[in-house]
């Protein structure tokens, strides 16, 4: 069967209506003559039958798993082979199939040319025995040598198939005890609520910076990286500039993106694992938006729509793990092939995204589609590994992985197509337990630290800080100076470190009191407001033009004695003149009458 305009919209309907409206007479017949005859073990009859008549027959074999174990016994061990790997492994390239299985799916003729420097033209049919495969061609007759089809099954024919084939290896989830050799692992449940609370308390305090592209800045991920004690994916890796802060790039992205009552939370102290771990995982698959802004960074374009049941049911299947032991990412790739669920955030029907991988050879692809042939590869499985990675950042799971390394799509200058490419196994935390409902009671590490008191004095400017912690000293020190342990002083130059306007010494004392106290001693409130009036030294009279007098004695006389030239020039310093733009001209005229030039 091949595909194309004409059958297209009946390719993906309902069973009943894919054997009426797609599949023609024809390849009924053969089916039924091949396959349906067998299971129902019946008599091919002389004559061929209806089409309604073969329909009805196939019914009744799809309504038995005794008849279906004799259609898949009828069919020759190629057919079943192929339809095997297509129902799942959904679609495939056919060369690629041929290779792997090493039978001929495809017809292919060579067409004779009309002249001498014609390219090349192939004729690519389907085999007539390849009964319920489709062949869809890049284009509806002819394809160059360089061109592909692909194989398919009708969606409701392959999820029929599937019910009633053996289930293959990585259907379940096989969990094992330790994880695999080479590899590293991580996780960062011991001091999550201490990270989530300084993050928060960075984010609230307003130190958080944005590029114009609305991008984190780098220089404030960098600052939390020191001040949070989670650790880091890959601290020291040099190879490439997306690995040593990939960690607190997901969480101070994800963090930032949740509301201020979720952040409230986190600042807590005890944390309350009710109000912020199932909150903040719900929080995080409610967003499929958040993935594509945050794990799929390496597709380009923005969906029309994003699909919320898709990561509704990730979440799932991260909450089918066990926190005792480790699943491999190939089962759980497997896991949700096999069973068909559907992760991807942006169907392509509603979705046109694009990648520009470069491969390290001659060759450079350039930008490529996403569709059905490759949509797995480069949307369902980075979807899956970057999930468990931003799992891991938040401490909800652990995972096992190498450096990131992929062999068949790499990025520029990378060796990789994801961050995530080198994920290998993957567990939960008894936090990530919790959050995702498999338990009803976890405890979170409390911070050892006092919460900072800030004591600023009524009659100087100086501040002292009781239980000081570091984003606390880092506001401060954004505007005061350190005279000793836990004591600052706040000076002009302080305050106003940075300023270029009045705007921005405003800006400035806005933060002070939103970062440091909002209600401040009198003293304090009077000397920010002499700052603010006092700030700008000069305001430039953009209305003067400044001119030099010539070195003669009778005009600076002139300058001094005469009415209108001493009326209308201010005398600057030495032997300069401000003159008034609009009293340009008369200045002109009186000196023309006392027989001088003005230029």
């Amino acid at each position: 069967m091949e595909l194309h305009y004409s059958n297209k919209n009946a390719f993906s309907k309902p069973l009943d209506e894919v054997l009426v409206k797609f599949y023609t007479a024809e390849e009924l017949w053969g089916i039924a003559c091949q396959q349906v005859y067998p299971a129902l073990q019946q008599t091919r009859p002389d004559k061929r039958e209806k089409k309604a008549e073969l329909i009805e027959k196939l019914n009744e074999v799809f309504v038995s798993e005794e008849t279906m174990q004799r259609l898949f016994k009828a069919m020759p061990p190629d057919l079943y082979a192929v339809i095997e790997l297509l129902a799942w492994g959904g679609d495939h390239w056919a060369e690629k199939v041929e290779k792997q299985l090493g039978v001929e799916v495809l017809n292919r003729k060579t067409l004779a040319r009309k002249r001498h420097y014609d390219r090349e033209r192939i004729e690519i049919t389907r085999k007539p025995e390849m009964w319920w495969v489709v062949a869809d061609h890049e284009s509806e007759k002819y394809y160059s040598s360089d061109r592909r089809t692909a194989l398919r099954l009708p969606p409701a024919v392959r999820s029929l198939f599937r019910k009633h084939m053996p289930k293959p290896a990585g259907y379940n989830l096989e969990p094992f005890d330790a994880p695999p050799e080479g590899t590293r692992t991580f996780r960062c449940d011991e001091t999550l609520g201490e990270d989530l609370r300084v993050v928060a308390d960075y984010i609230d305090r307003g130190h958080l910076e944005y590029t114009k592209n609305e991008a984190i800045k780098k220089p404030c991920i960098r600052a939390l990286a020191r001040l949070t004690g989670g650790g880091e994916f890959f601290p020291a890796e040099k190879s490439s500039a997306k690995l040593p802060l990939l960690r607190h790039e997901l969480l101070v992205n994800i963090v930032a993106s949740t509301g201020s009552s979720l952040r409230q939370a986190m600042l807590e102290d005890p944390p309350d694992p009710a109000r912020m771990l199932r909150p903040l995982a719900t929080e995080l698959f409610k967003h499929p938006d958040w993935f594509f802004e945050y794990v799929l960074t390496h597709l380009s374009g923005s969906p029309y729509s994003c699909d919320k049941a898709a990561t509704a049911r990730l979440k799932a299947v991260f909450a089918a793990l066990s926190v005792d032991q480790w699943v491999s990412f190939e089962n759980l790739e497997n896991y949700v092939n096999y069973r068909e669920i559907d992760v991807d955030p942006a169907p392509r029907h509603r979705c046109q995204v694009s990648i520009e991988p470069i491969r390290k050879d001659y060759y450079s692809i350039g930008r490529i589609d996403v569709d059905s042939t490759n949509g797995w590869l480069l949307v369902v499985v980075p979807m899956v590994q970057g999930s468990a990675f931003l799992l891991a950042a938040l401490g909800l799971a652990e995972i096992a992985y190498a450096l990131p390394r992929h062999p068949g799509w790499q990025r520029k200058s990378e060796v990789f197509l994801t961050p995530y490419d080198g994920l290998a196994a993957v567990r939960l935390t008894p936090l990530g337990a919790y959050a995702l409902g498999q338990t009803d009671e976890v405890e979170l590490k409390a911070s050892q630290r006092q919460r900072a008191e800030i004591l600023l004095n009524p009659q100087r400017l100086t501040a002292i800080c009781r239980h000081i912690d570091p984003i606390t000293e880092m506001s401060l020190l954004e505007f005061m100076e350190k005279i000793s342990d836990g004591c600052y002083r706040m000076t002009r130059q302080t305050l106003m470190r940075g300023c270029s306007s009045g705007g921005d010494v405003q800006k400035r004392i806005e933060k002070f009191k939103a970062q440091i106290v909002r209600n401040l001693p009198e003293f304090w409130e009077q000397f920010l407001e002499d700052t603010k009036k006092s700030a700008v030294a000069l305001t430039p009279k953009t209305r003067y033009t400044v001119y030099e007098l010539a070195d003669n004695p009778e005009l600076r006389r002139l300058f001094l004695s005469d009415a209108v030239l001493r009326e209308k020039a201010l005398k600057v310093e030495g032997t300069r003149v401000a003159i008034e733009k609009a009293d340009a001209a008369s200045i002109a005229r009186r000196l023309a009458a006392l027989g001088y030039l003005m230029r």
